[in-house]
């Protein structure tokens, strides 16, 4: 890498559904991997000089391990740990490989807090549907649920629905959502992801 730069590296679980959206997120300037045993060295080859990780939250105890061995190392590191890929996608938004790391770690971590997000995963038969904030609700249907919970976080002002779903589910929910706000921005990334469903909220 460039001197004075620093790499975006976005750790996923090895059998994490985000991978479905590899190209996305390196579109956006990340740099995907899987947490493996061999996450140190593959860190290292990446940025060796210091690196942005961001941490899948399932994969985030061994994100911190890997951190704290390079730390030790001499190389500096920043992290940023997410629940949800849409956490992933705001902090991308605002990387800047050029700037101090920590000026970098404090816009991206910002980022991805302030993010609200929505997901909604098959679960026993049914559908789960949880939000920062909301009671984690049920539905028969990822459509109906998705717009629901949808409705309970958004707020008056609330100007674009980003999706990141199938196709069909991603229509279903644009129709849904402009029937009810005028002036509502819907921004669809379609991914195979099955009956999944992401939704993050600007």
């Amino acid at each position: 890498r460039p001197a004075g730069s620093h790499a975006a590296i976005v750790v996923l679980g090895a059998d994490s559904p985000a991978f479905a959206l590899g190209d996305v997120l390196v579109a956006a300037g990340g740099h995907v991997i899987a947490a493996t045993p061999a996450l140190v060295d593959e860190l290292r080859e990446v940025s060796p000089g210091e690196v942005m990780l961001l941490a899948e939250s399932a994969c985030e105890p061994a994100v911190l391990g890997a951190a704290k061995t390079l730390m030790a190392q001499g190389i500096e590191v920043g992290t940023v740990s997410a629940e949800s890929p849409i956490q992933l996608l705001a902090a991308l938004a605002v990387h800047d490989p050029h700037r101090p790391l920590r000026d970098d770690l404090a816009a991206m971590a910002g980022a991805a807090a302030n993010a609200r997000h929505i997901d909604v995963r098959p679960h026993e038969g049914r559908f789960l549907g949880v939000a920062a904030g909301i009671e984690p609700t049920f539905g028969d249907d990822p459509c109906d649920l998705a717009v629901l919970m949808a409705d309970r976080i958004m707020t008056d002002d609330a100007e674009l629905v980003t999706i990141v779903s199938s196709e069909v589910l991603a229509e279903c929910i644009a129709q849904r959502l402009y029937a009810t706000r005028s002036g509502l921005e819907v921004a669809s990334i379609p991914v195979d992801v099955g009956d999944m469903v992401w939704l993050g909220v600007e």
